[in-house]
């Protein structure tokens, strides 16, 4: 007695190997975010939750085009003005993981701009965390800082020593990579284009099936 293997037919791999690809691949690229398409005076919050991210404690501001940044708007603390805190920071949370989050600190002077990245949307643990300092008022001094690590959902930003003197700090132009390997959720109507394909695959090895009998 003979037994014969059944080889799957090449339309059934296509199918397969474009599931695959579809359900396990993520398009790697960097999304900017210059906040000059908001109002002054608004709160950030869910603006851009189309772009996956969502802001806490942020306000569109009018203190934009300074060195380092894009015209005509930035971002403050809504709370603190231009003096953001550690206890009360400025948060951008990430609707998919990250791989790397850069932001530009806008007039940092001697109080600092410090960024720090979390792998959970709210408490979680570090994964990475930046600090530069400026020199007096900061005035045209910009600085952008990089943190990188896998699963990054949320980063919070912040002067060191905002309680010291004048010196305040907006920011402008966010940068994040969606981390290799996240699963994103396929379309409605591509699911269908799914289901039709393994239907024409089946029914295609049935009928050869068949032809071979």
């Amino acid at each position: 007695m003979k037994i014969h293997v059944l080889q799957p037919s090449k339309t059934l791999l296509s199918v397969l190997v474009f599931l695959g690809l579809v359900f396990t691949a993520t398009t790697i690229k960097a999304d900017t975010i210059t906040f000059d398409d908001g109002v002054a005076d608004d709160a950030v919050g869910s603006f851009y939750a189309a772009q996956g991210v969502t802001f806490l404690n942020a306000t569109f501001d009018s203190f934009g085009g300074l060195n380092g940044g894009s015209a005509p708007l930035s971002i403050r603390s809504t709370s603190d003005d231009y003096y953001p805190t550690a206890a009360n920071p400025i948060a951008a949370i990430f609707s998919l993981a990250q791989s790397s989050v850069s932001l530009t600190g806008l007039d940092v002077g001697e109080n600092g701009f410090r960024m720090v990245a979390y792998d959970a949307l709210a408490g979680g643990n570090i994964v990475d965390t930046q600090t530069v300092f400026g020199v007096g008022y900061g005035g045209t001094q910009y600085f952008t800082l990089t943190v990188t690590g896998t699963n990054i959902f949320r980063v919070e930003f912040f002067q060191v020593f905002p309680a010291q003197g004048g010196d305040g700090i907006a920011f402008d132009n966010l940068v994040y990579n969606v981390q290799p390997g996240t699963a994103t959720i396929p379309e409605p109507a591509t699911m269908v284009l799914f289901g039709t394909g393994l239907i024409g695959a089946a029914g295609l090895m049935r009928f050869r099936r068949r032809r071979k009998r």
